[in-house]
């Protein structure tokens, strides 16, 4: 039994406590990474803003892959209908062109060409091949509410909730499902709970 678990009402935290241990977790956001200080402070080059752009569109055009992939294993179908909504955001349906090309054009607005973007040859030998990391091996497989999870030893998976589960319900799925949850952050519009889970051994 953990310590939240045996917390009784004299252990419970006050509002300003609880307030201040909440915004503590928030140091870690990637809004205070020292790149992103750079950018928002207007001190990081236009080569360096280029740079992070291209690989920012890497990192966006993965979004939907996954999503798909994680349509693609789950059964039920009302689950189907809201998550596929995140795919025509990022990948654009009718006349809304998505977000993805929302990153194009800030590309073209710092000064790349759309097929400097596209064909992907501004991304830095050191970035994740997000292609690997959302298209799972078959080493492991985990089924979380339904979805199942394939995974290579020792690989770890970013994922998050849009609502469709309490933050208890789905860390317990996760628990359930032999994952380890290792860390958590929740989006500034409080819409996603984005954690980073791997089975465990």
């Amino acid at each position: 039994m953990n310590r939240a678990e045996t917390m009784t009402m004299t252990d419970a935290w006050s509002r300003e406590e609880f307030e201040k241990k909440l915004r503590e977790r928030g140091t870690a956001y990637h809004i205070h990474h020292a790149f992103n200080v750079m950018l928002n402070t207007g001190k990081a080059t236009p080569q360096q803003i280029r740079g992070w752009v291209a690989n920012r569109y890497y990192y966006q055009i993965a979004i939907p892959i996954k999503d798909a992939a994680v349509l693609s294993n789950c059964p039920e179908r009302e689950v189907r209908r809201q998550w596929v909504q995140r795919i025509l955001d990022h990948d654009g349906h009718g006349d809304d062109p998505g977000g993805i090309e929302a990153w194009v054009k800030l590309g073209l607005a710092v000064g790349l060409k759309r097929e400097e973007l596209t064909d992907l040859r501004h991304v830095v030998p050191g970035v994740h091949r997000l292609e690997k990391y959302f298209r799972f091996h078959t080493d492991r497989s985990v089924m979380v509410a339904g979805e199942r999870l394939d995974f290579k030893a020792g690989e770890s998976i970013h994922m998050n909730h849009s609502g469709k589960f309490e933050r208890e319900t789905f860390c317990t799925l996760l628990a359930e499902a032999g994952l380890s949850l290792h860390s958590e952050q929740i989006s500034d519009d409080g819409r996603f709970m984005m954690v980073n889970a791997k089975p465990r051994p």
